[in-house]
């Protein structure tokens, strides 16, 4: 039995002392034992949320660069202050239409030709 033991104590790996060293080590307790085995549980679970959201962060940048790509494709996107100046310019061209067509008695061909050069009015605003 003794050689046995010695044989599987050699076994062990980490362990090279001998059978009587062996039997004066001190082992954690159960309840230690228990806890570390509850704690690894909880970081292998842990980095399993962590590869998860990992993976969904990776999926979302790999949208918004596909967004970019089909954005700079499509042309630049304007600034805040090119949309204010392109809904000026299509209020201008709107007021002009209201007062030529609508009202019908406002002469609006000086205006016009600032508005819109030699194109026609109507152009003029839908292109605005």
């Amino acid at each position: 039995m003794q050689t046995s033991a010695e044989t599987g104590s050699q076994q062990l790996g980490l362990w090279h002392g001998s059978l009587e060293e062996l039997l004066l080590i001190s082992l954690p307790s159960t309840k230690t034992i228990d806890r570390y085995t509850e704690d690894f549980r909880e970081a292998n679970h842990d980095g399993r949320n962590v590869k998860e959201n990992q993976d969904k962060a990776r999926d979302k940048l790999d949208s918004a660069q596909l967004d970019l790509r089909t954005m700079d494709k499509t042309g630049a996107v304007p600034t805040e202050d090119e949309l204010l100046q392109s809904r000026a310019k299509r209020e201008q061209g709107w007021q002009l239409v209201k007062r030529a067509w609508l009202n019908g008695k406002e002469d609006v061909s000086e205006k016009t030709k600032t508005f819109c050069g030699d194109s026609a009015l109507p152009e003029a605003y839908e292109e605005s």
